[in-house]
């Protein structure tokens, strides 16, 4: 299933089932980078098949990171079970879409990250997005990627004082008490609640000078 999908995942087809995806990275260290790859899946061609009076279904999923030259930079892959005890279950499912996410290291460079999502029988996405990552050195200031979001709610008590990359080795977005979910989409309903999430590294923060305290402001033009 793996290499059926990472061929898809480089072939021009474009997949039955409709996904978006938003792909904000953020630095780890010394030129390394954390990427969270989130999907939006529309969930219409989804198959789901009942089994011991459950409905069942699996999504499959390869993504590839690619440098222009062709060679690899990152992969990964992944099985989600999807199981429903009711038709009413089902129904619910099938009329919102599917958030997905998965993270995953690599080193600054130009990539094109092409993902594939089997949908069970011969329904599959193939979604593809530039991610380019500039260089960054621990010492000197920099800006992470933008994280879109139309979620957000207060960050539990015990998440709050801890690094977030201690939490299950994925990256938790928090900031001022609040929880950040990325969409799988950069578009906002006019209508909706919208966040953004980024991090500033500003290396003179890391020594701070109690006699000379230091803002650290920024612009966003929308």
């Amino acid at each position: 299933k793996e290499k059926t999908l990472e061929a898809k995942a480089l072939s021009t087809q474009s997949g039955n089932i409709s996904a978006t995806i938003q792909a904000p990275y953020f630095y780890k260290g010394t030129n390394i980078a954390r990427v969270a790859a989130v999907l939006e899946i529309q969930t219409a061609n989804i198959a789901l098949k009942k089994e011991k009076n459950k409905f069942v279904g699996q999504l499959d999923v390869v993504g590839l990171a690619n440098l222009e030259d062709g060679s690899a930079g990152a992969r990964f892959s992944d099985i989600v079970k999807l199981e429903f005890d009711t038709q009413a279950e089902v129904d619910a499912f099938k009329q919102q879409p599917y958030r997905y996410e998965n993270q995953f290291d690599v080193a600054p460079g130009r990539y094109k990250l092409s993902i594939a999502l089997g949908g069970g029988g011969e329904s599959f996405a193939k979604l593809e997005s530039p991610l380019a990552i500039e260089p960054y050195q621990a010492g000197q200031f920099g800006v992470s990627g933008l994280a879109i979001s139309h979620e957000f709610h207060p960050a539990g008590a015990a998440s709050s004082g801890l690094d977030e990359f201690l939490i299950d080795d994925r990256k938790k977005f928090i900031a001022d008490g609040a929880e950040i979910v990325p969409a799988g989409s950069r578009k906002l309903k006019a209508a909706g609640p919208a966040g953004v999430f980024l991090e500033i590294y500003e290396p003179l923060l890391a020594k701070p000078d109690p006699n000379k305290p230091l803002a650290v402001a920024f612009q966003m033009k929308v």
